[in-house]
């Protein structure tokens, strides 16, 4: 080699590391059980809009006089609530599709598309009972002040 073509000298980086905190240990812990939580509790909040949507489903049926000057507006609030009920009974099943469980990449890839699924149906529910409740106070503003 010549003189004239020597390498330069790497630098040598040393780097400062400390133990976690009783504090980081916490959190870090605390993030993966709401991690593996996530699916319990999105189950849990789809069940709750089931339940909503048999409950206000079987009062828009149930009661003629909310809807008695309009029957359309009761066809449409039954409607959403089925909507409803139907995203909610989707989202709860179960998110198949076949993965290798040797690989934490694809395990990592089937939980984000199993909450997107989840997600998706539980917005859509969301969304379709809101409006069926709005129909319903729609109705009833209607009826009391007449317009």
């Amino acid at each position: 080699m010549d003189k004239d073509q020597e390498e330069p000298e790497e630098e040598i980086v040393f780097l400062e590391a400390h133990a976690p905190t009783e504090k980081e240990l916490f959190y870090l812990d605390w993030a993966r059980d709401m991690i593996k939580n996530q699916f319990t509790l999105a189950n849990d909040q789809l069940k709750h809009i089931i339940s909503l949507c048999v409950a206000l489903l079987s009062v828009s049926v149930i009661f003629e006089k909310l809807f008695e000057s309009d029957p359309q507006a009761k066809f449409f609030t039954v409607l959403l609530f089925f909507i409803a009920l139907v995203f909610a009974c989707v989202g709860i099943n179960p998110f198949s599709r076949n993965i290798w469980l040797n690989s934490p990449s694809e395990i990592e890839k089937f939980q984000k598309q199993a909450m997107h699924y989840k997600k998706v149906c539980y917005g859509l529910a969301s969304v379709f009972l809101v409006f069926g409740i709005a129909m319903i106070v729609f109705s009833v503003a209607r009826q009391a002040f007449g317009f």
